[in-house]
């Protein structure tokens, strides 16, 4: 049965580290293990398989949620294919549609399955020779106990001092020689792709992050100043300094759920045609009607709000950074920007404005210093030391206001609104300047003005938006030791878990259950269940835990999150998973004596690894079976959602199609874990790597593998998973960058391997080939790594060209970067507010009713069309006069 499958395979020694005899493991019947395991779970993958395949065509608004969520809709997605056909149509869409429509990380992410399947198909094709080389070796008492016929397709069936280690050794050469060549090509394709995605037309790609800003330039208009000095005053868009609002976003934060609950009272009164009432606080008083309590409430909550961000702006920047030049006399940074030049039009042209342009706002007189005649470059000891003097009074001078700003903003909020952060964000109009700005070294101090890609806008995390070095050191300090721990001592909780739930274990703890078990033996096996089970619920926790130490970093954005909690699960995927299975035993106790002999992790590499092929292609057929498969069918979306349609607030389509205490409908799907499966795929990879020659029957069933997870990665990905977050293919990067180490690991311990079965031909062999790959690493570690981050200045050239020629319009990234909160200046109500339930409680922001198509006449007789999305914003000045256009309403309404 399975569960007998599950307590006679390796997941209990593959989490609680369990001591396996070497030789038991070889000589223990190998194919019957395969066979077992594909009859049963691949014999349950088919099934579960086409049950999708069924349910997939009947109910699309489960198995396609981007056909029919307006935000999430895609062209892709229209397109459902057959019920088997989609199985290998999905492998035709093209990396360009691919890209476009689900993301850059999701184009990645399939793209390292099917590298994974490339490697796999040349293993492939070496084991046609590779296993008779083997099987067909001379008897000897050494491997007299390798019987199994699939055992003996591997190197534990050759005897020490063959000559066929050189057949072992030329395969070596093969795949990892096709696996360094492919790694090139792969850049080239990379590289192509993440250009492709720097070039779109998305705010992220014109705008940088600039963190540990001095104090000189740490307010929004200063840090634009100094870029367009740098540029030129067109080619910034403008900058925003980050604050520190923590009052502000409670009230915003109050304001919003204020906002829900007056919504859902709405939506009592106008669904089941009861008017909701609130108690009085007063013993015998009257109940109140709840929706006007709840509308009074948040009328005054958006006036107190929209004062608070008024008053906030006002005092956050007092003094512009003209005003600071002219307060010292003279600039407080051109001479370190500017070098003198004998010819004023080529010094203003580095600064990107000529002397008294009419248009440029910020400080006009940055040449005035320059000296005739003078050579370029050629600085004055004196005039620096003057520089240095007056930048010092500027720092001072700036933080003198920024003190009486802060100080005044204290006693009118109360609270510590508005202290200026040491991060912002610049924004540029030319994709050119952008990665100029990127590209550039902005000041001498090392950390001070470091500049980086800018995340989406709507995956910042604000919180950790300027925070100090020393606090982000500390932070990337404390996760590195807390996750090495992790790391070491993990399998000490995990082993007391399973021992604890084991049940021999549950008998110690609750001697009465023995008596139990006595009268009733049927629940010996149910209670057997609880071990497997803690072992998986210790495993799902363990991306929780790693979260919570790289949040510790500082990150900025859910996708730099991402790939810090990726790096972790990775090696801990490595280490825990493979080595410590491998190597059998706790690792620390593996660690004391590689510590005191370092040599001995060779040895127990190549000792302990070639007898466990099987061990971890049944490990990878089980997760692959299984994992494919639910993820397919959605179970867990399904059963959240379930249980979200029936608790929670479920009046009206909104409310049920809006997530409750973490519950989501399938409206709003949760995004996919990038992190954590692509740790899982690292696994696959050393596998791979490590078995492709001592194991040739594994490149088989991994290209299995392979073929399964990209068909169905790449179904989830169209149809179900939406496009955020989204680093750009960092993912990627991470991925190859420790992929490299896996290979070098896999030829250390063939050379371990071939060491110990004393193979004097082959062993001298490998080293050319272990020399090769140390190299390759440090060539692909000079430019291959950071050349995708970079777009070229002729493809940037072309870009802007192109759509300067298109009008340029560049309200795609205006005000992008502006803080969440501060842009919540305008009064919200619920949508489900009406026109007449507005004017009711005077709180009317204009009168035309959202549906309306009419046009609004502006005083310089332009049509604008009237506001539709959303019905309480307000009109800017150019819109029709309040009164006129109430009047105009009121008379429409009698009408």
């Amino acid at each position: 049965t399975m569960t007998e499958l599950i307590e006679d395979s390796i997941f209990p020694r593959l989490l609680s580290g369990n001591e396996t005899d070497d030789e038991e493991i070889v000589s223990s019947s190998d194919s019957s293990v395969i066979r077992d395991t594909l009859r049963v779970y691949g014999g349950l993958y088919f099934i579960l398989i086409l049950l999708f395949c069924f349910l997939r065509k009947r109910y699309p608004r489960t198995y396609n949620v981007r056909s029919w969520i307006p935000d999430l809709k895609c062209e892709l997605a229209e397109e459902q294919f057959g019920h088997f056909n989609w199985f290998w149509r999905v492998w035709y869409i093209n990396d360009d549609d691919f890209r476009e429509q689900t993301g850059m990380d999701a184009l990645g992410f399939t793209r390292i399955f099917r590298f994974g399947l490339r490697i796999a198909l040349v293993g492939m094709l070496n084991s046609l020779w590779l296993m008779p080389l083997y099987a067909t070796a001379p008897n000897s008492p050494e491997t007299a106990h390798v019987i199994d016929h699939l055992a003996m397709t591997t190197v534990s069936h050759v005897p020490a001092q063959s000559p066929r280690f050189v057949g072992t050794v030329i395969a070596a050469y093969i795949t990892f020689g096709y696996t360094m060549y492919m790694l090139l090509k792969e850049f080239e394709w990379f590289t192509e792709n993440r250009h492709k995605f720097l070039m779109t037309k998305e705010a992220r790609n014109y705008t940088i992050y600039v963190s540990h800003i001095p104090p000189e330039y740490r307010t929004s208009s200063k840090l634009c100043d100094y870029f367009r000095s740098c540029f030129s005053h067109d080619s910034v868009l403008g900058a925003h300094i980050g604050l520190t609002i923590p009052h502000l976003e409670k009230q915003i934060a109050a304001r919003d759920a204020l906002c829900s609950q007056l919504e859902h009272a709405i939506n009592i009164e106008e669904v089941k045609g009861i008017t909701p009432m609130r108690n009085s606080i007063i013993p015998g008083g009257k109940s109140v009607n709840l929706i006007e309590v709840l509308s009074e409430d948040l009328k005054i909550m958006n006036e107190d709000i929209r004062n608070n961000i008024i008053k906030i702006e006002n005092m956050n920047d007092p003094l512009s950074f003209k005003q600071d030049l002219e307060a010292v006399g003279g600039s407080i940074y051109v001479k370190s920007i500017v070098p003198h030049c004998s010819n004023q039009s080529v010094a203003s042209s580095v600064t990107g404005f000529e002397a008294g342009h009419d248009d440029y706002n910020g400080p006009s007189h940055v040449l005035e210093n320059v000296e005739e005649g003078s050579e370029p470059g050629a600085y004055d000891a004196d005039e620096f030391e003057k520089d240095d003097e007056e930048q010092n009074v500027a720092s001072k001078l700036f933080g003198g206001m920024k003190g009486v700003a802060t100080d005044g903003l204290k006693m009118v909020t109360g609270v510590d609104d508005g202290e200026v952060r040491e991060s912002g964000f610049v924004t540029f109009s030319k994709l050119s300047t952008a990665q100029a700005a990127l590209q550039m070294v902005h000041h001498h101090v090392p950390f001070v003005m470091e500049v980086a890609e800018a995340p989406n806008p709507a995956d910042i995390f604000w919180p950790n938006i300027g925070k100090t070095h020393k606090a982000l050191q500390s932070g990337k300090l404390a996760s590195m030791v807390c996750t090495t721990l992790l790391c070491l001592f993990w399998t000490i909780p995990v082993a007391f878990v399973v021992s604890l739930t084991s049940v021999e274990g549950l008998k110690g703890a609750l001697p009465f259950l023995e008596g139990v078990i006595d009268d009733a033996p049927w629940l010996a096996p149910a209670l057997a269940q609880i071990s497997p089970l803690m072992l998986i619920v210790m495993k799902s926790l363990l991306p929780i835990i790693l979260g919570e130490f790289s949040k510790l970093e500082g990150p900025i954005s859910s996708s730099v999150l991402e790939a810090s909690l990726f790096v972790k699960l990775a090696y801990f995927e490595i280490i825990q998973t493979f080595f410590v299975s491998t190597l059998s035993g706790s690792l620390t106790k593996q660690v004391s004596n590689i510590l005191q002999n370092p040599t001995e992790l060779v040895d127990l590499l190549a000792t302990s690894l070639p007898g466990q092929s099987t061990y971890f292609i049944q490990l990878l057929l089980v997760q692959t079976f299984l994992g494919a498969a639910l993820e397919l069918l959605r179970v867990s979306p399904i059963a959240i959602a379930f249980v979200r349609s029936k608790v929670g607030p479920n009046l009206t389509e909104k409310e049920r199609n809006t997530a409750w205490f973490g519950l989501r409908p399938l409206a709003d799907p949760n995004e996919f874990a990038y992190a954590d499966v692509t740790s899982n795929a690292m696994l696959y990879w050393m596998v791979l790597f490590v078995y492709n020659v001592l194991a040739p029957a594994t490149s088989w069933f991994l290209a299995f593998c392979f073929i399964i997870l990209i068909s169905g990665y790449r179904h989830q990905l169209i149809y179900n998973y939406p496009t955020t977050p989204d680093s750009g293919g960092q993912l990627w990067l991470g991925f190859i960058n420790i992929a490299l180490p896996c290979i070098l690991i896999a030829q250390f311990t063939l050379i371990g391997f071939l060491a110990l079965k004393e193979a004097t031909i082959a062993l001298p062999l490998m080293f050319p080939l272990l020399i090769m790959t140390i190299l390759f690493n440090f060539y692909v570690r000079q430019r291959h790594f950071s050349l995708p981050n970079r777009l070229s200045s002729k493809r940037c050239m072309q870009v802007d060209l192109q759509r300067k020629g298109e009008g340029n319009d560049m309200s795609f990234a205006t005000g992008q970067y502006l803080q969440v909160a501060l842009q919540s200046k305008e009064d919200v109500f619920p949508e489900n507010f009406s026109v007449a339930r507005e004017m009711e409680q005077q709180q009317i922001r204009f009168m035309t009713p959202p549906s309306s198509e009419c046009e609004i006449t502006t005083d310089d007789h332009e049509a604008v069309p009237s506001p539709s999305a959303y019905s309480f914003a307000f009109f800017n000045s150019n819109g029709v006069d309040k009164k006129e256009s109430s009047a105009s309403y009121n008379a429409g309404v009698q009408a």
